[in-house]
């Protein structure tokens, strides 16, 4: 269980941060996209523990996880 709090932070940290960043190349200023005070968008953090729990390490090519991975993201997000 720690494991999937941790990756829920620490991706969730890394999707703000991503986002951030893009957002000050393409306004010039910071804006945070987050509707928390924190510094973590919580899609990122629950899709990176939702994949983790599909895929064991391991179990299959990266190429696959990447592209199913990035199907399961993309399918997250919409929800």
């Amino acid at each position: 269980m720690e494991k999937y709090v941790s990756y829920f932070f620490i991706y969730g940290f890394i999707g703000w941060f991503i986002e951030l960043i893009i957002m000050l190349f393409d306004t010039h200023e910071i804006v945070n996209r987050g509707f928390l005070t924190l510094p973590i968008l919580p899609i990122y953090g629950f899709g990176a523990v939702v994949i983790s729990m599909i895929f064991k390490e391991d179990d299959y090519q990266w190429v696959f996880i990447a592209i199913v991975g990035g199907i399961i993201a993309t399918a997250i997000e919409l929800i």
